[in-house]
Protein backbone atom coordinates (compact mmCIF):
# COMPACT_ATOMS: atom_id res chain seq x y z
CA UNK A 1 0.00 0.00 0.00
CA UNK A 2 2.88 2.80 1.03
CA UNK A 3 4.44 2.10 -2.71
CA UNK A 4 1.43 2.09 -4.56
CA UNK A 5 0.62 5.80 -2.32
CA UNK A 6 3.88 6.96 -2.68
CA UNK A 7 3.55 6.01 -6.53
CA UNK A 8 0.59 8.83 -6.71
CA UNK A 9 2.91 11.18 -4.78
CA UNK A 10 0.85 10.42 -0.90
CA UNK A 11 3.31 10.17 2.02
CA UNK A 12 1.92 7.42 3.94
CA UNK A 13 2.71 7.86 7.97
CA UNK A 14 0.93 5.31 10.47
CA UNK A 15 0.57 7.24 13.26
CA UNK A 16 -1.63 5.11 16.16
CA UNK A 17 -1.50 7.64 18.81
CA UNK A 18 -3.00 10.18 16.49
CA UNK A 19 -6.33 7.82 15.97
CA UNK A 20 -9.38 9.49 18.42
CA UNK A 21 -9.77 5.85 19.67
CA UNK A 22 -6.02 5.53 20.92
CA UNK A 23 -5.74 8.96 22.82
CA UNK A 24 -4.61 7.57 25.82
CA UNK A 25 -4.65 9.56 29.18
CA UNK A 26 -6.38 12.58 27.30
CA UNK A 27 -9.51 10.03 26.03
CA UNK A 28 -9.49 9.02 29.59
CA UNK A 29 -9.95 12.34 31.10
CA UNK A 30 -12.69 12.88 28.07
CA UNK A 31 -14.64 9.90 29.87
CA UNK A 32 -14.35 11.00 33.39
CA UNK A 33 -15.92 14.03 32.39
CA UNK A 34 -19.17 12.58 30.04
CA UNK A 35 -19.45 9.61 33.21
CA UNK A 36 -19.60 12.96 35.76
CA UNK A 37 -22.23 14.80 33.71
CA UNK A 38 -24.09 11.46 32.97
CA UNK A 39 -24.31 11.03 36.48
CA UNK A 40 -25.34 14.36 36.86
CA UNK A 41 -27.57 14.61 34.46
CA UNK A 42 -29.35 11.49 34.41
CA UNK A 43 -31.01 11.58 31.19
CA UNK A 44 -32.43 15.08 31.90
CA UNK A 45 -31.96 17.98 29.71
CA UNK A 46 -30.70 21.08 31.35
CA UNK A 47 -30.69 24.61 30.87
CA UNK A 48 -27.84 26.38 28.98
CA UNK A 49 -27.07 27.76 32.52
CA UNK A 50 -26.68 24.73 34.68
CA UNK A 51 -24.94 22.51 31.48
CA UNK A 52 -22.56 25.22 31.54
CA UNK A 53 -21.96 24.83 35.87
CA UNK A 54 -22.02 21.43 35.59
CA UNK A 55 -19.00 21.28 32.95
CA UNK A 56 -17.12 23.87 34.56
CA UNK A 57 -17.51 20.86 38.56
CA UNK A 58 -17.02 18.34 35.72
CA UNK A 59 -13.38 20.60 34.68
CA UNK A 60 -12.69 21.25 37.90
CA UNK A 61 -13.15 17.48 39.22
CA UNK A 62 -10.84 16.71 36.31
CA UNK A 63 -7.97 18.99 37.03
CA UNK A 64 -8.08 18.05 40.74
CA UNK A 65 -6.12 14.84 39.97
CA UNK A 66 -2.81 14.68 41.32
CA UNK A 67 0.07 15.72 39.01
CA UNK A 68 2.79 14.95 41.80
CA UNK A 69 3.56 11.99 44.64
CA UNK A 70 0.85 11.98 47.03
CA UNK A 71 2.42 11.46 50.80
CA UNK A 72 0.47 10.46 53.32
CA UNK A 73 2.40 12.49 55.65
CA UNK A 74 0.31 15.86 57.13
CA UNK A 75 4.06 17.04 57.13
CA UNK A 76 4.83 17.15 53.48
CA UNK A 77 3.67 19.69 50.80
CA UNK A 78 -0.10 19.31 48.91
CA UNK A 79 1.01 17.28 45.60
CA UNK A 80 0.70 19.73 42.46
CA UNK A 81 -2.58 19.73 40.27
CA UNK A 82 -3.58 21.14 37.00
CA UNK A 83 -5.87 23.66 39.25
CA UNK A 84 -2.88 24.94 40.66
CA UNK A 85 -2.06 26.24 37.12
CA UNK A 86 -5.20 27.00 35.62
CA UNK A 87 -6.67 28.55 38.95
CA UNK A 88 -4.38 31.35 39.18
CA UNK A 89 -4.36 32.40 35.31
CA UNK A 90 -8.44 32.12 36.13
CA UNK A 91 -8.04 34.66 39.44
CA UNK A 92 -5.44 36.92 37.11
CA UNK A 93 -7.74 37.18 33.69
CA UNK A 94 -10.60 37.94 36.43
CA UNK A 95 -8.68 41.03 37.98
CA UNK A 96 -7.89 42.22 34.72
CA UNK A 97 -11.21 42.14 33.60
CA UNK A 98 -12.86 43.87 36.52
CA UNK A 99 -9.89 46.52 36.61
CA UNK A 100 -10.38 47.20 33.14
CA UNK A 101 -14.38 47.82 33.56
Amino acid sequence: MKDRLSSMGIDWYFNPPGGPHMGGCYERLVRSVKVALGVALKERYPEEDLLHTLLLEAEFLVNSRPLTHVSVDPDDPESITPNHFLIGWKVQWLVDYFSSR
